[in-house]
């Protein structure tokens, strides 16, 4: 399933031993080199292995296979940054389509290196499992669509009809869904599917009178999927915060961290004006303390064995800046053409929001 595996596999085994020897070094190299942190068993597997393996969904906008057989979205942007980033290859991933459940437990068997597939952050998740949540990418809540004949103007408006609402299976959609249909009597069954391919094609056969999910995927998929879009309408109930953020697995603390700060250099990237098309041209006259070390070109340490300071400006000139990755996979550039809504920087009334790169 890799796209592109680089070669160059030696090399960066050879990284990894230096790493190691510069950190483990016996007097004579700790005279002259100050300790870093140790790669993790994950990084480390990244730079000897080549590339990236990552969890990826199947919604148009996040992650598909396109007709010339590329993949493209915005989970597969956030893969390519990293690989970006950390080996210099932008093409140098694995997707995988992981469901439910299932993407985390191969985490956990490191089947893949990092979950990019619209995982929620929750207190059981992090405490229940051997996972580990990064920095949030993208701020959703759980909506519902219904067929637009049923006559609703809110999900209360379906209380004593009998309706029918699908939902997927093993998710904190599901669990959202149980909890507020325990508050609320509103005589609705549910239906439960293993995928969100299962769960749409039920919704169009007319097995469900309502789906729900991330608002997010409920325009897309209406968008995208419906031979009719007309025929359906998104409510304006929402029921749940959902953040939405890359996931790794826990005890690799460095990976973790690298992971973190490329999603940070997105979000910063985007706060000073910094572009896919101008990136290096700003490398070369930046005067901004913190540009320059975002860029790399100002003196600092070795963050993460292996990876030189310049992992943040390889992420950038792959994909561009996070405005740039939403915009041409979900915003005004893309067939969905949705609002940033709380997705917008915090400057400019949204929830993004980096730490200083310093």
């Amino acid at each position: 399933m890799a796209q592109s595996k680089t070669s160059g596999v030696l090399q960066r085994a050879l990284l990894v031993c230096v790493a190691l020897l510069l950190c483990l070094g016996g007097p004579a190299l700790a005279a002259d080199v100050k300790p870093g942190p140790l790669p993790d068993d994950v990084l480390a597997g990244v730079l000897e292995r080549g590339y990236v393996r990552c969890g990826v969904n199947d919604l148009p906008g996040y992650a598909e296979v396109a007709d010339d057989g590329m993949w493209r979205g915005f989970q597969v942007d956030l893969c390519r940054a990293i690989a970006a980033a950390v080996l210099d290859a932008p093409e140098a991933v694995e997707f995988s389509q992981l469901y439910t459940d299932d993407r985390f437990s191969a985490l956990e068997a490191n089947e893949v290196d990092v979950i990019l597939s619209n995982a929620s952050w929750t207190l059981s998740r992090e405490t229940g499992r051997g996972i580990a949540f990064t920095t949030t990418m993208e701020y959703d809540g759980q909506g519902f669509m219904a067929y637009a004949d049923l006559g609703l103007k809110r999900l209360a408006d379906a209380a004593g009809r009998n309706l029918r609402v699908c939902v997927v299976s093993a998710t904190t959609t599901e669990n959202n869904l149980r909890d507020y249909l325990t508050q609320h009597d509103l005589g609705l069954e549910m239906r439960s599917f293993e995928t969100h391919d299962a769960q749409w094609r039920a919704f169009l056969d007319n097995l469900c009178d309502i789906t729900t999910g991330d608002r997010t995927s409920l325009y897309i998929s209406r968008a995208s999927r419906s031979p009719s879009p007309a025929s359906f309408v998104v409510l304006p109930d929402i029921i749940s915060r959902e953040p939405l953020t890359p996931v790794v697995r826990k005890g690799a603390p460095t990976w973790e961290s690298l992971v973190r700060w490329v999603m940070h250099s997105l979000v910063i990237a985007e706060e000073k004006g910094i572009t896919k098309a101008n990136v290096l041209a700003q490398a070369a006259t930046a005067t901004d303390p913190e540009l320059r070390k975002l860029l790399g070109t100002a003196e600092q340490p070795v963050f993460f064995p292996g990876v030189d300071a310049r992992f943040a400006l390889r992420a950038i000139a792959a994909v561009g800046n996070y405005h740039e990755i939403f915009d041409r996979n979900l915003g005004k550039s893309s067939p969905f053409g949705m609002d940033r809504g709380l997705n917008a920087l915090w400057k400019d009334g949204g929830l993004l929001y980096a730490p200083l790169f310093q």
